[in-house]
């Protein structure tokens, strides 16, 4: 077990540590990855997190382990002297890009938030404990929900399948499979976490509806 260090940030004064989060997902001995322009569905509805930074990008990618956050989410909520909980390794995670000749990047850090909003047609809906990396390579104000979150929300893809399977059996996606990505496509990197299992991505009755 490698020992962790706890960092909280109290304000825009004090000494920012950029905060980064969320293990990679390890399952069967098999390295699971964040896939590039992978099942990214747009929510077409904000989010705010903290009840202070307003993200208006929110991404659902069912072909993603981890969740992904820019850092320009946490350097708002520093601007903002919004605390923020870090957890720094001392032995950098090891994650590895796409393709098999990838080169592996280190990452050292993640950040846990408190609270995350989520607008929906029946209310906001709330995520407590979300855990997700942070791209440095990416300052606009982005977040990847992944696909645990969105199984533990209740997406299904055999649900989605069969949904669309009982209204017809063939349909023609030539019109619209090539959208435009949004600035989210930057983060391209494939994210795995090849060492420990995954801290839980949210804690039971983390996730409310308010109608």
């Amino acid at each position: 077990m490698h020992r962790k260090r706890v960092v909280k940030e109290a304000s825009a004064a004090e000494e920012v540590m950029a905060a980064v989060a969320e293990t990679g997902v390890k399952r069967q001995g098999q390295i699971n990855v964040l896939a590039a322009k992978s099942n990214r569905r747009a929510t077409n509805r904000v989010a705010l997190v903290e009840d202070s930074v307003r993200v208006e990008n929110i991404l659902l990618d069912s072909g993603a382990d981890v969740n992904v956050v820019l850092r320009g989410v946490t350097k708002a909520l520093t601007a903002a002297a919004v605390p923020l909980e870090i957890v720094v390794q001392d032995k950098p995670q090891l994650v590895f890009h796409y393709g098999e000749t990838a080169a592996p990047q280190k990452m050292s850090r993640r950040a846990a938030f408190g609270k995350l909003t989520l607008d929906t047609a029946c209310g906001p809906l709330v995520l407590r404990g979300l855990k997700a990396w942070v791209d440095y390579t990416a300052s606009s104000i982005d977040l990847i929900i992944s696909r645990p979150v969105m199984e533990f929300l209740g997406f299904s893809m055999d649900d989605l399948l069969v949904e669309a399977r009982q209204q017809k059996s063939e349909w023609d996606v030539s019109d619209g499979v090539d959208i435009p990505y949004s600035n989210m496509a930057r983060v391209t990197r494939l994210m795995a976490e090849s060492r420990d299992p995954p801290d839980p991505c949210l804690e039971d009755s983390d996730a409310v509806c308010h109608t």
